[in-house]
């Protein structure tokens, strides 16, 4: 949603987010984690963020899937670019690392059921953060806080004693940025094509050199710009995301003498299926 790749150990100061959250941090989360358990598996997820756009279509040329954090260390982040394909990074924290990462969650308020919302604001991104320590899981959603920050400010009030929490969501999604793309590029183990046909358009077209008939694949989606998606697994997924990765913006491409338009998104490995998406 994988091509081995060196694991990055990273042995830095992830306290100083802490630093950070805390002074940000706002009213207190209830139900506030217990200490990181030391028995549990690996591939625990304790920290997942998710973003979705307030405008249809906007998971069609990225993910959803923003951040993910196991109890083995592994940090996962996506990091837009100007490829049609995201790159999903991976980064490894050291146990020193991953405890005070933890405390940093800890302390900045997210591991809280409940929303922060913008009263009249409409079509914004939304933040959703979900801490597992576990116990029971708790889901944060922050609306208007999106990868390019959070559109709180003077032009768009947001309720006063929201701002601290908001802040502390804000920074701690900035450093996890920051540690996410330090880490090394890795294939995405599923990824999820959507497919449209694009007529005769004005757009150059590329020659489609997947083994996938575009014509065929994939269930119907009600996603504005598209009408069917396929999810690609294994080898098949690693040369669309390669075919991905080359393809300029300004390119549809072309099967069988018919024209297409694609878009790509890469899955993390235990990520639903997206909405009416079906195994190609």
């Amino acid at each position: 949603m994988s091509t081995p790749v060196p694991r990055v150990v990273v042995a830095l100061a992830v306290g100083a987010i802490a630093a950070i959250a805390l002074a940000g941090c706002g009213p207190s989360a209830s139900p506030t984690p217990l200490a990181l358990p030391a028995d549990l598996p690996g591939d625990h997820v304790l920290l997942r963020v998710e973003e979705y756009g307030g405008l249809a279509g906007w998971q069609d040329a990225s993910t959803p899937r923003r951040f993910s954090l196991t109890a083995d260390g592994t940090l996962l982040g996506v990091t837009p670019g100007v490829s049609r394909m995201p790159a999903i990074r991976e980064t490894h924290l050291d146990p020193a690392a991953l405890a005070s990462a933890w405390a940093t969650i800890r302390a900045s308020g997210v591991a809280r059921d409940g929303k922060l919302d913008i009263p009249g604001l409409f079509d914004a991104d939304s933040s959703f953060i979900t801490v597992d320590g576990g116990g029971r899981a708790t889901t944060l959603q922050v609306y208007g806080l999106g990868v390019s920050g959070d559109v709180a400010g003077p032009g768009v009030p947001v309720p006063a004693g929201d701002v601290p929490a908001r802040l502390a969501a804000a920074d701690l999604l900035a450093e996890l940025a920051v540690l996410a793309a330090g880490g090394e590029p890795v294939d995405a183990p599923r990824l999820a094509l959507y497919i449209a046909n694009a007529g005769d358009g004005l757009l150059p077209a590329v020659p489609w050199t997947g083994a996938l008939d575009l014509a065929a694949a994939g269930g119907p989606v009600s996603v504005a710009g598209f009408e069917r998606c396929a999810v690609l697994e294994g080898d098949h997924a690693a040369a669309a995301a390669e075919f991905a990765r080359a393809l300029p913006a300004d390119r549809v491409v072309e099967q069988g003498g018919a024209r297409w338009a694609v878009g790509f998104r890469p899955l993390f490995a235990d990520e639903a299926d997206p909405d009416g998406c079906v195994p190609a």
